[in-house]
């Protein structure tokens, strides 16, 4: 009968235990969503506040697709969330569930004061195919497009999967700003 006691008792600790945790998590999930919607509204002080409240929610925490309030508010264009999350501690280098950095979702959104901030913290552009962006962004005639790219990191050489460059789709194609 002992025996039965004591794991009773331990079902019970147990169930304690996942309860606790169950509503810990909640407690993270209503910070991490309050969060966003500050960044969203570029409520900076809602932020920081939201940060240094008990529940010690991390600058560095991501959504359900490892998308950080860096990710968010880069893709957003939201410089002075930007800076903010920066002073915060948010790590630049960070990656979603798909790869993609902070300055990845800047320079998709062509947020040029983002892309230096980020890239003052010391962010990189690292692409599986470098060349395809610099293809799409001549192929749109993104001029500022491939200034970012080129000037991130990506060579104006890099060549696709045919061997073409930037510069021989737009030659083929008569985009004549991008020649």
């Amino acid at each position: 009968k002992d025996s039965g006691k004591s794991n009773s008792a331990g079902d019970g600790l147990d169930e304690l235990k996942s309860l606790l945790q169950a509503t810990l998590r909640k407690r993270k999930d209503d910070a991490l969503s309050a969060m966003i919607d500050a960044s969203g509204e570029g409520d900076i002080d809602e932020i920081k506040r939201i940060l240094h409240q008990e529940t010690s929610l991390d600058v560095n925490t991501g959504d359900y697709d490892a998308r950080t309030m860096l990710h968010l508010s880069a893709a957003e264009g939201n410089t002075r969330v930007v800076q903010a999350l920066l002073v915060e501690g948010a790590d630049v280098h960070c990656q979603d569930r798909w790869g993609a950095t902070p300055l990845h979702d800047a320079v998709a959104g062509s947020h040029t004061q983002v892309i230096e901030l980020l890239s003052a913290h010391g962010a990189e552009l690292h692409y599986e195919d470098p060349a395809g962006m610099l293809c799409g962004a001549a192929a749109e005639g993104d001029l500022d497009k491939m200034r970012q790219l080129i000037g991130h990191g990506v060579s104006p050489n890099a060549c696709d999967y045919d061997g073409r460059t930037a510069l021989h789709l737009a030659a083929c194609e008569g985009i004549v700003n991008v020649i």
